[in-house]
């Protein structure tokens, strides 16, 4: 269980550095557990007293982030990889025994994105946020919580974007550069690939065409991740290969 909860700790504090350190703000007290030259880094209720900590700066402070440098409107965007980077550490925190209370936090903010993806369709910036939607469904089976996800990559995989995977000529607004719309950069092999493997479930993975394999995600593999049971009334519209 040490283990485990070192792991969640981990992951929780990996996904808070994304979203602006709290330390940023902190006070001496809220850090005096870091500082303490007495105090076993690796001790369960260390890790369990900062993993808290952390959490809780970060859900209090969802909307003042006067704390980040050069803020951008994109920084304030819940639906964002920036906070979704958070959400995915505070999943794996709330998994832990007696951090039920983040499950629930994490839900409030789930309702209140109307358990929608961001934007911009083919952009994996705003795929990541799906990550947290899937985790309910889990728990709970409600389609409506992954209506989205499954409406947005249908249109991915019907779309089937066969451009360059390099990096070439200017942005586009809303879609940024053109080998983006297939997943060109490392980052969105986290944040695409689980919504992807959700939606498509069981044995109609294999209709997938070239998208994946040699298509949006160029060379690299599916991500291993939870998947949507094909009990859902809004299948994906897949091409046989």
């Amino acid at each position: 269980m040490n283990a485990i909860r070192l792991h969640g700790c981990r992951l929780l504090v990996v996904s808070c550095v994304v979203a602006a350190s709290a330390l940023s703000a902190a006070t001496v007290s809220d850090v005096g557990l870091l500082s303490q030259g007495t105090t076993d880094s690796f001790d369960p209720a260390t890790i369990e007293a900062i993993g808290d900590k952390v959490a809780d700066w970060q859900l209090a402070n969802l909307d003042d982030l006067s704390y980040i440098r050069n803020l951008r409107d994109e920084d304030t965007y819940r639906r964002g990889w920036q906070h979704a980077a958070l959400y995915v550490g505070l999943m794996n925190w709330a998994a832990l025994p007696g951090n039920e209370k983040y499950d629930r936090a994490l839900r409030e903010i789930s309702e209140d994105n109307q358990w929608q993806l961001g934007r911009r369709l083919f952009h994996g910036d705003d795929h990541a946020v799906g990550q947290l939607y899937l985790h309910f469904y889990e728990q709970e089976k409600d389609s409506g919580m992954v209506a989205h996800i499954i409406q947005q990559f249908n249109q991915i995989l019907v779309a089937n974007p066969g451009d360059t995977l390099e990096f070439l000529g200017d942005p586009s607004p809303g879609v940024g550069w053109v080998c983006q719309l297939r997943w060109c950069w490392c980052d969105a092999l986290f944040m695409s690939p689980p919504d992807l493997d959700a939606a498509v479930a069981g044995d109609r993975r294999r209709a997938i065409p070239g998208v994946c394999r040699q298509g949006i995600l160029g060379n690299a593999r599916l991500s291993a991740g939870p998947r949507i049971q094909p009990v859902l009334s809004r299948q994906p519209v897949l091409h046989e290969a």
